[in-house]
């Protein structure tokens, strides 16, 4: 991973020189679009972008064109004829604090159906304090909801919740996405390595975790049809629907739930553990196979979410920007987007295929941990989101952006006629 002859001795030099130390200093810009265009990538709560959006819903084998219709529109709802309102109904004498709890309650399905009945039911549901923010910055949620084919949708109150929650329910970093299934705001780290935000099939769930069959169709069940290309066939693309599957993290709970607290299983599970050289009993063998998985999965995750190893029997998303959709946060209490930022200089560090000790120290990485470990950590640092002000201080301690800003600045110096660039600092 690193290469420790004559690059650690320039990486030293370059740190401890004074270019650098005024090149790194986020204060010493006097262009803030400059600095933005150096250490930023742009873009990450953007969904305008309708053929990238569109391609999150219909990535290969997941595509079905009856459940992504109006998904071009943030909303489409018809509005029902005027004849409705004729006479005063029932909605107009129940006061608006009770009908705004009501509609609260209501999932995302149900809102849009209840708008569709007349123009007072989609007055106000244009006017809940919970839709209305929903509707102006998240993608079409309905849309994603029918793509996933989950029985089971968070209602306004929920989504508008994680809506002004800024941080990863897992990790705790800034995240950017909504897991659907659970209507957790998550990061990608968590999303993609975290196997709390995998998905298990309903047989494995039931036979890890010793739960029912009635206890699992409690909980959020996927349904994603699977596209796959069949010689001999017309058509030759053929859609079946694959089988359902259930989050892990929610089996998870579900299991919490039926045998106590985590501990507790554990030790009970690990005792009646089976010897696998003997017969044991079906209850016994389910006790150790759940201990097992248990004892593997991981809902709260360390700071560095990228280190977790997912067992056998999850499902690795490869459908992972199905079952997770843009989502920007909201400040409370403001109607305007928070801004993030991914680092550029974490991007290009996880990039290079040999990085010195010296810049792993800088960025606060132990250089003596294996090479698998630290590929994951620089390629997980680089989809981490920060604020602005949280990345001009994440820049102050990252030598990829260190890397930027200083060859940015040296070169803007040749340019002036000041000094030379080293052209060679990217190489």
């Amino acid at each position: 991973m690193a290469d420790q002859d004559d690059t650690i001795d320039y990486d030293e030099a370059m740190i401890l020189s004074k270019e650098w130390a005024f090149a790194t200093n986020p204060s010493n810009w006097d262009d803030e679009r400059e600095l933005r265009r150096t250490v930023t990538l742009e873009g990450i709560d953007n969904w305008d972008d309708e053929r990238e959006l569109r391609r999150t819903v219909t990535l290969e084998g997941i595509d079905d064109a009856s459940r992504l219709k109006g998904f071009k529109k943030r909303v489409s709802i018809s509005v029902a004829p005027e004849t409705m309102l004729a006479g005063p109904g029932a909605l107009s004498a129940l006061p608006l604090e009770l009908l705004f709890q009501v509609i609260g309650y209501l999932d995302v399905d149900s809102a849009e159906s209840f708008g569709q009945t007349s123009r007072l039911a989609r007055l106000l549901l244009e006017q809940h304090p919970s839709y209305k923010p929903l509707m102006q910055v998240v993608p079409p949620l309905r849309a994603f909801y029918h793509a996933l084919g989950i029985n089971r949708w968070e209602t306004l109150d929920a989504l508008a919740k994680e809506l002004y929650h800024p941080y990863c329910r897992a990790c705790g970093h800034q995240a950017t996405l909504l897991f659907l299934p659970l209507g957790e705001r998550v990061c990608y780290n968590c999303s993609t390595h975290s196997p709390a935000y995998w998905c298990m099939a309903v047989p494995n769930a039931k036979a890890a975790f010793c739960i029912s069959e009635n206890q699992v169709r409690k909980l959020p069940i996927l349904k994603i049809r699977e596209k796959y290309w069949k010689q001999a066939v017309f058509p030759q693309t053929v859609t079946e629907e694959r089988q359902d599957l259930v989050p892990a993290k929610s089996a998870f709970l579900a299991a919490i739930e039926v045998w106590g607290n985590r501990q507790t299983m554990c030790r009970y599970a690990k005792s009646n553990d089976p010897d696998p050289y003997h017969d044991s009993y079906p209850e016994e063998m389910w006790l150790g196979s759940a201990y097992r998985f248990l004892r593997n999965m991981q809902i709260k995750t360390p700071d560095d979410p990228t280190q977790l190893e997912g067992p056998s029997l999850f499902i690795r998303p490869e459908y992972n920007r199905v079952t997770t959709v843009p989502f920007p946060w909201v400040p409370r209490g403001k109607t305007e987007i928070e801004r993030r930022f991914m680092c550029r200089g974490c991007d290009w560090l996880s990039r290079q295929s040999e990085v010195s000790h010296t810049l792993l120290k800088y960025s606060g990485i132990n250089p003596r941990l294996p090479n698998k470990r630290l590929v994951k950590i620089l390629s997980g640092r680089r989809n981490i989101a920060h604020t602005w002000k949280e990345l001009m201080i994440h820049v102050r301690g990252c030598a990829g952006a260190g890397i930027l800003m200083y060859t940015h600045m040296v070169e803007k110096e040749f340019e002036n006629g000041l000094g030379h660039p080293n052209f060679w600092v990217l190489l």
